[in-house]
């Protein structure tokens, strides 16, 4: 039970003290991510599968660090 305690402890004050932290040395993995659509009516194509300009994509940023 006291094995316990003291890891529960240590784990506590480690995440404090993480956590307090603003600026320095840090890695962060898939921080940031932007995905875009749009879509665009051709009103003058006389053929139907031509009637859409689709545009999509994105973004994914896989690792932050500073």
């Amino acid at each position: 039970m006291s094995r316990i305690v003291v890891v529960s402890v240590m784990l506590l004050s480690w995440a404090g003290a993480a956590a307090a932290q603003t600026g320095g040395s840090g890695v962060s993995f898939l921080p940031r991510a932007a995905f875009h659509l749009s879509a665009e009516h051709l009103g003058g194509v006389d053929d139907e599968r031509f009637r859409w300009d689709t545009n999509f994509g994105g973004e994914l940023d896989l690792v932050d660090y500073t």
